[in-house]
């Protein structure tokens, strides 16, 4: 169950969530918490409570909104749609840490809640949002969406081919690659980290340096972690056990050398030196090879 999704009755409280961004798991999970209790709803309003947002709708758009059915929700990425009834689609992207809660219409808000829609059966979907980054937007019917995003990570039909085919043609380093939702769509800071371990690479190492086989291995690395994760929002749920991410200075579980961690484009890249070395660090010492090279300088 994703336990960042709530739903609220009237005497409960909510406590904002304090969690890494969304990716692709969690906002799986937030979208078969919009199929359960968000689709086949009607609309009665959509009440836009942050400045932010309602920027983003026009009062005619919100007041056109009444009476609309939410027909199917789809993910694209880390995109939520909700298409409606006459062909309209209400866009909806967490950002950092928003989610949904559901709600009787009567019910005090959330303290984050940021938008509300209130459906037909006097039940309400909350738009919560501790840090306002999320957003909504409406796009009319008929116009094909467009969202610039590459391959979803989750899609089987993606390829080690393709993804070694679109590296080869950058130069910067791999980690930051994998954030670029042009390249493939729904991996964050967490699951990066944790591909790039499993599949023995640097997070450093540049892009189109990196050999086929490791390609290969990225590859069954990004699906190995995403069918691994639970949707919950780590901290929240201590049935997740990452392997590298924010375990700065305990063991690798692999080799058992500590994990460090380096910032990248203002992001935390966590990694274990040694299963993952970079081509222009000194080899380290480790196992028999560190216990010689003591034994050596006591000699």
């Amino acid at each position: 169950m994703h336990r960042g999704i709530l739903s609220l009755p009237i005497s409960t409280s909510y406590a904002p969530p304090r969690d890494p961004m969304p990716e692709l798991p969690e906002v799986e999970a937030a979208l078969e918490f919009l199929r359960t209790r968000a689709r086949g709803r009607t609309i009665v309003k959509v009440r836009l409570l942050h400045p932010a947002l309602q920027r983003r709708l026009t009062p005619g758009q919100l007041r056109a909104l009444a009476g609309a059915r939410i027909a199917r929700v789809e993910r694209r990425g880390k995109h939520q749609l909700l298409h409606l009834d006459d062909g309209r689609v209400l866009h909806a992207h967490f950002r950092m840490n928003g989610d949904w809660a559901l709600a009787d219409t009567a019910a005090p808000l959330p303290r984050f809640a940021r938008a509300v829609i209130d459906f037909d059966d006097a039940t309400s979907l909350i738009f919560v949002d501790s840090r306002a980054l999320g957003t909504i937007d409406l796009h009319p019917a008929g116009v094909a969406l467009d969202l610039g995003l590459g391959p979803d990570a989750a899609d089987p039909e993606w390829t080690a081919a393709q993804l070694g085919a679109e590296l080869s043609r950058r130069r910067g380093p791999i980690k930051s690659a994998l954030l670029d939702q042009r390249l493939v769509a729904g991996l964050g800071n967490i699951y990066a980290a944790e591909s790039l371990w499993r599949a023995r690479i640097s997070p450093f190492a540049s892009c189109n340096a990196i050999p086929r086989a490791r390609v290969v291995a990225l590859r069954k690395a990004i699906d190995a972690v995403l069918r691994r994760a639970t949707g919950s929002r780590y901290t929240d749920d201590d049935t997740v056990m990452l392997d590298v991410y924010d375990r700065e200075g305990l063991p690798c579980r692999r080799c058992r050398t500590p994990i460090e961690r380096a910032v990248q484009a203002g992001r935390s890249t966590y990694f274990c030196p040694t299963c993952q070395p970079r081509d222009d660090a000194p080899p380290r010492k480790t196992g028999s090879t560190a216990k010689a090279a003591r034994r050596s300088r006591r000699a």
